[in-house]
């Protein structure tokens, strides 16, 4: 299982880009990010692998 908690998340101190996302992936689920050109679906799974790796 995996589960991921984040308050808040940025690249420059004080323009959070992400706030308040929290889900729980569990072993053998697949998950998919939808979402328009540009709207930070590759920026989320970065961001939330840092939190996860560290």
């Amino acid at each position: 299982m995996i589960s991921v908690n984040i308050e808040k998340a940025g690249y420059v101190q004080n323009q959070e880009i992400i706030l308040n996302v929290h889900f729980t992936i569990e072993k053998g689920q697949l998950i998919g990010l939808i979402g328009s050109n540009g709207a930070g679906k590759v920026q989320q799974l970065n961001l939330s692998l840092v939190h996860f790796l560290s």
